[in-house]
């Protein structure tokens, strides 16, 4: 559960800022926050306060901290804590705003920072519960112990997993998915990329002059009905219409026709372009 590890956090961090110290007063606030405490919130509040917190602990998603009347006293029932969606334990100085969401607050005798409960959505809440023999509380005792707990038995486990007969699948991968290359040599460039789109695979497009194909798929790689990883590139080839250039003759300036190469010529000015009249009087 991706969960898991947050709650391990949230945990860890109750453990260096809460533990062994006692409640002085519990604030709730909306009618969620200890709907799971069918006595009620009076009831509950009855239950917190003046008690002294020990371990903070927990097990799945649930976590709980042992309550006693003293510091070195015996722990038999607890605080539990579930988050929810969006539920947060935050440690915060007496002077701190009141967040926007804040369900619960516990102020402890030692005048140190608050511990208020946060939630946006009002999934998670808190209840009492008493323990059992085994230090876990009655109301969570029903879930399997968290592969980090002492207790977790994993001899016992595999025990337990080959007396049963239930059958267990295993799934192997194969790779990366596999598509054929839609045939896209003739159609138009929208077309082309369309298809090879759905396909899963992506495009890069090269142009080149074609007066046949304008606008139209020249050659594709790879080629059509190949099979080839989904997401890989398909290179595909579009006509342009070719790119036409005109020559102008240079005029001698006395309106009269230059002459072209290898015609005859008395000075420069009489030939075309840069053509030079040589010694032979020949345009070259």
């Amino acid at each position: 559960m991706p969960e898991l590890p947050e709650v391990e956090v949230v945990r860890r961090g109750l453990a260096d800022h809460v533990a062994g110290r006692r409640i002085a007063s519990v604030e709730l606030r909306g009618t969620r926050v200890a709907r799971r405490h069918v006595a009620g919130h009076e009831d509950l509040i009855g239950l917190l306060t003046g008690r002294v917190i020990g371990r903070a602990r927990r097990r799945g998603k649930y976590l709980w901290l042992e309550l006693a009347d003293a510091a070195d006293g015996p722990v038999e029932d607890a605080l539990l804590l579930h988050l929810g969606m969006s539920g947060q334990l935050l440690v915060e100085v007496a002077a701190a705003p009141d967040e926007k969401h804040l369900h619960a607050r516990f102020r402890f005798d030692d005048s140190g920072p608050e511990l208020r409960f946060v939630d946006q959505r009002t999934f998670g809440g808190l209840a009492w519960s008493a323990n059992g023999a085994d230090g876990i509380p009655l109301t969570i005792a029903h879930i399997a112990p968290d592969p980090f707990e002492p207790a977790y038995d994993p001899n016992a486990v595999v025990r337990r997993i080959k007396a049963k007969d239930s059958e267990i699948k295993v799934q192997i991968s194969t790779g990366p998915s596999k598509v054929k290359v839609p045939a896209v040599e003739g159609l138009t460039q929208s077309s082309a990329e369309s298809q090879l789109l759905a396909a899963g695979l992506q495009v890069k497009v090269e142009f080149e002059p074609n007066a046949d194909r304008v606008d139209k798929v020249i050659s594709q790689d790879p080629k059509g009905g190949d099979e080839v990883d989904v997401n890989s590139t398909v290179t595909i080839k579009v006509g342009t219409a070719p790119v036409t250039t005109t020559t102008t003759q240079k005029d001698n300036g006395n309106n009269n026709s230059c002459k072209k190469k290898g015609d005859n010529c008395k000075k420069n000015s009489d030939c075309c372009n840069n053509l030079k009249c040589n010694n032979n009087n020949t345009c070259k």
